[in-house]
């Protein structure tokens, strides 16, 4: 899962327009707003903001397929957005 922070929705909302093209078939990508957890993984300055979060899954694989890496779409993301993005919060 990475996160937004207001200020970056619309590269946010880039990412989730661009980069299901790039994905496996079997691989999923899902954006949505909400107000960040107080939990371990959000650093404290942005605990209890509202941003963006984008989140990779993978749907399962075709049976003539194996399943893809499970970095696929986490590098592609992080080699394109992640210098542009104020933080992530990774859950791969």
């Amino acid at each position: 899962m990475f996160f937004f922070p207001p200020d970056r929705g619309v590269e946010a909302m880039q990412l989730f327009r661009d980069l299901p093209s790039q994905l496996p078939d079997d691989m999923a990508i899902i954006a949505f707003g909400m107000r960040a957890p107080d939990t371990p993984f959000v650093p404290d300055e942005y605990k209890h903001t509202y941003g963006y979060f984008i989140q990779l899954e993978t749907v399962g694989p075709t049976p003539s397929s194996p399943p893809p890496p499970r970095s696929c779409g986490s590098t592609r993301l992080r080699s394109s957005w992640w210098s542009r993005c104020a933080t992530s919060t990774s859950s791969r």
